[in-house]
């Protein structure tokens, strides 16, 4: 596949660790388009039925280091609804809905076995998913990636994990199931450290390979500076997400993140299905 990824992850850790930078990509041009207004119940149902017919799809955004540009760390695994008529639906059309009906561990598993398909296709491929805090204890996923683990170990220590809405998840259940992902030899990742959902607590109980930057944090270059100072503290890659301007990335960069996520860097891309 076009623009692989080389082997080089920025800054720390080390470079040559798998579990550090992921990637994978189909050339753009998928022929699909963005749907008209939102319907969250309408749409929630057509991820639902999407998720029994096999209508799920991956996007993947690039994830770039912030003194690189040209290279790549790895890729985000993002879930899109294919509707009847060929536009897509993102997940953030869908996924607030499904969680209050009980369905995202059933999103989180069909993400995942999309992701680790892709992994075992592309050799060269680092991707990332993400899961809900709702997920955390679900043990249908964790045998899922146990499975995979043991099916193809080279693929899943090609994966990253991310973890989502960490307010929202029972500590010891956290740390547990970042213990059962790190024992897989995948990464673990905080997300949307500075949104309310992971903070400086969480991010020391769970000690996360990745620390992933809200887009919000991510102006304030005060709050990105301690973001960055706890990174070095945890040996943790930070990613700025939702950058869109190369003056921000210059910045970013200067105060030290690592990596970089944004329509800058990349827009998702749709796998075939």
């Amino acid at each position: 596949m076009a623009d692989r990824e080389r082997g080089d992850g920025p800054g720390r850790p080390a470079s040559g660790d798998p579990r550090r930078g992921r990637g994978a990509r189909r050339p753009a041009g998928s022929g699909l388009r963005a749907p008209a207004g939102a319907d969250p119940a309408r749409d929630a149902a057509l991820a639902a039925e999407a998720l029994g017919s096999g209508r799920l799809r991956l996007a993947l955004q690039p994830v770039r280091p912030a003194t690189r540009p040209d290279r790549l760390c790895f890729r985000e695994a993002l879930a899109r609804v294919e509707t009847p008529d060929g536009a897509l639906l993102s997940a953030s059309r869908f996924a607030e809905t499904l969680e209050r009906q009980g369905l995202a561990p059933a999103l989180d598993r069909a993400a995942l076995a999309l992701t680790m398909g892709l992994l075992r296709r592309d050799r060269g491929a680092r991707l990332s998913v993400n899961v809900s805090a709702t997920t955390v204890g679900d043990r249908r996923w964790s045998l899922l990636l146990d499975a995979a683990a043991e099916t193809d170990p080279d693929a899943a220590r090609r994966l990253i994990v991310e973890l989502t809405e960490t307010a929202r998840a029972d500590p010891a259940a956290a740390l547990a199931f970042r213990d059962r992902v790190a024992a897989r030899g995948a990464a673990f990742a905080l997300d949307d450290f500075g949104a309310g959902h992971a903070d400086a607590e969480a991010a020391r109980a769970l000690r996360p390979d990745v620390l992933k930057l809200d887009a919000g944090l991510c102006a304030d270059d005060a709050a990105v500076a301690v973001a960055v100072a706890l990174a070095w503290e945890l040996e943790a890659m930070t990613v700025a997400e939702g950058v869109e301007r190369r003056a921000d990335a210059l910045r970013l960069a200067a105060l030290g993140i690592d990596a970089l996520q944004g329509r800058l860097t990349g827009e998702p891309v749709c796998q075939a299905a």
